[in-house]
């Protein structure tokens, strides 16, 4: 588990997932092709197909999302 760089507290491991235009964080990975995301919306983009089932850590008290990204993939 990682503790949260701005407040200290744990974070929750969770993952990342987009649906058009929405960006997700879930403590599970999304397995279907079609329908909602379940999770928290943390953002909107202009983008209409991304990443999916990025692992991530979440802080709910800071809001804060971390994750590690690879530009090779």
């Amino acid at each position: 588990m990682f503790s949260c760089p701005s407040c200290g507290s744990q974070m929750e491991k969770g993952y990342i997932n987009t649906l058009k235009v929405r960006v997700f964080w879930d403590t599970k990975p999304h397995t279907g092709f079609f329908g909602s995301l379940g999770g928290i919306e943390v953002m909107r983009t202009t983008a209409l197909r991304g990443p999916n089932n990025i692992e991530a850590y979440h802080c709910e008290k800071c809001k804060l999302i971390l994750f590690k990204y690879d530009k090779e993939k």
